[in-house]
């Protein structure tokens, strides 16, 4: 959803008249209400894996003479079928499951020419066969600072310390998700430093965040902040923006620190750094690179998470050090 801003900044950029509008789940709708380029957001609630053709159908009537081209950024046959349906006169999408039929303007996805997701979301608002774009657009959420001082006031945050935010979770499962002892490590070593640590997380992920706050040592517990599952996914969004550094698995919640301009530490386990990297400027990665990695499994097949274990606290102060210096933060901290 992040990375999807980047067309929408293409599109702008060469037609500013045009009006955009979203058609996503309800649960990413708080992304695309951060992006100026979206005019309105529409909920299509579709469990994934379920046709549900009668609801798809019933939308796609609502949807009928109200636009003159619809993009559609995943490659399955379900994702298609809306837009077909409303007859929408220009389609455009990658040719992926069958759906030759249902996209008029299909192009045909050469991944050597087109590496990266957000080179292949952004090559759709150009016409086919155009070269990759060198510097696509990055991700830019709009932040409420209005907002962000009521957070501040309701959870009583003084932001007398510099903030370093901490992102532990990951949906896709365990293979993205750095050790619970090294967050707990990291957390302390940073509020010993003098910082407030932040923990963002959803609320399926509060067993991790809860994990690492009852491993803060007793007198530093003052400075920890756990949001998981007490905040929205816009809330999230602005006080992301408030911290100094961010530290991140490979996940949604990495993409939006990158996408409001955060410096940013991002750990890679099972996944691959160069398909769906942070779209900002003050970012370091981490990896380990072994040789099974990247595996992109869920779960590691040897057992041993090897790829994140061996990503240590050395490695991951000495990125922060570096990302800070590398956005030119003048904080005075140890």
């Amino acid at each position: 959803m992040v990375l999807a801003q980047s067309l929408a900044i293409s599109l702008k950029q060469h037609h500013p008249e045009v009006e955009i509008d979203m058609l996503a789940p309800s649960w990413s709708i708080a992304v695309a209400s951060r992006m100026s380029q979206i005019r309105h957001t529409i909920v299509a609630d579709l469990p994934h894996g379920k046709l549900k053709l009668k609801y798809r159908y019933q939308l796609a009537q609502k949807l009928k003479n109200k636009y003159t081209q619809a993009f559609i950024l995943p490659m399955s046959l379900k994702s298609a079928l809306i837009p077909a349906l409303a007859k929408i006169p220009c389609r455009t999408g990658w040719r992926g499951e069958i759906r030759y039929k249902l996209i008029n303007d299909l192009r045909i996805l050469e991944p050597i020419q087109y590496p990266q997701m957000v080179d292949r979301y952004v090559a759709l608002a150009y016409p086919a066969n155009t070269p990759r774009i060198s510097e696509p657009p990055q991700p830019q959420l709009q932040v409420d600072k209005d907002n962000l001082r009521n957070l501040t006031k309701e959870f009583n945050l003084n932001n007398q310390r510099p903030i370093i935010a901490l992102c532990p979770g990951a949906a896709y499962g365990p293979s993205k998700r750095w050790p619970v002892s090294h967050w707990i490590a990291l957390a302390n070593n940073r509020i010993s430093a003098g910082w407030h640590v932040y923990i963002f997380g959803s609320l399926g992920e509060t067993e991790i965040t809860q994990a690492i706050a009852a491993g803060i040592m007793i007198q530093y517990r003052q400075y920890l902040t756990d949001f998981a599952g007490k905040i929205s996914l816009t809330d999230s969004i602005d006080m992301l923006s408030s911290a100094q550094v961010v530290v991140s698995n490979d996940s949604g919640l990495m993409h939006i620190a990158a996408s409001v301009n955060c410096a940013l530490v991002a750990i890679y386990g099972a996944t691959p750094i160069d398909y769906t990297p942070p779209l900002a400027k003050n970012v370091i990665t981490l990896s380990t690179k072994l040789s099974c990695q990247p595996c992109r499994k869920k779960t590691c097949r040897f057992g041993h998470y090897n790829c994140l274990h061996q990503i240590d606290n050395a490695m991951v102060d000495k990125a922060i050090n570096n990302v800070l210096a590398l956005a030119q933060d003048k904080i005075e901290v140890s």
